[in-house]
């Protein structure tokens, strides 16, 4: 049996196969959004509270995040401040695209961390890899605003054009990456 060949086409984003679909992100998104912006207690105990300093390395860093208190985390936070599983989290404030999929739902999300809830036409792992290829790091820097601490503006991640292909393909790329990923942190 002969493995066709991919067609290619020409968009404002590079060639790239026929079959893939180019869009602006916002068309393969739930929500756009980031967290809180009220003072929330610090204590030893209760849901994690993440900042942008927390995302390191394609993870969540739990040793450095803080923690609030159960009260403050049900009653003071709206829904947008607390991801759930498979949603993505950016960093845009400071240090800039960071980038991790949400694994545990009890935790919160601080101002400077973008969240991104996936439609059902992108997977989170897809759409994690996406945002971290080079090509949307350097476009999220260059749209990336401010004079002393730099932020990404989210009005402007969702109007990116990206090019998404079919889910099967979407799940073949993401699991060479994380096996990529995985032998690299291995070695």
């Amino acid at each position: 049996m002969l493995k066709q060949k991919t067609k290619f086409k020409q968009t404002e984003i590079g060639m790239i196969p026929e079959d893939w679909e180019v869009d602006i992100l916002g068309s393969f998104i739930k929500l756009i959004t980031y967290g809180f912006t009220c003072p929330m207690p610090t204590t030893e105990e209760g849901p994690f509270m993440i900042t942008a300093k927390d995302l390191e390395g394609n993870k969540i860093n739990y040793d450095s995040a803080r923690r609030t208190s159960k009260e403050a985390f049900n009653n003071n936070l709206t829904d947008k401040s607390r991801p759930i599983k498979n949603d993505i989290l950016l960093s845009k404030d400071g240090t800039l695209g960071r980038v991790t999929i949400v694994k545990n739902e009890n935790l919160g999300v601080s101002q400077s961390v973008a969240l991104i809830r996936p439609s059902d036409k992108v997977l989170p792992q897809f759409l994690n890899y996406l945002l971290l290829s080079p090509q949307y790091q350097k476009k999220m820097e260059s749209d990336a605003g401010g004079s002393v601490l730099k932020h990404i503006y989210i009005t402007r991640v969702d109007k990116m054009i990206v090019a998404i292909p079919q889910l099967p393909e979407q799940s073949a790329i993401a699991k060479i990456l994380s096996d990529l990923d995985l032998k690299i942190e291995l070695n």
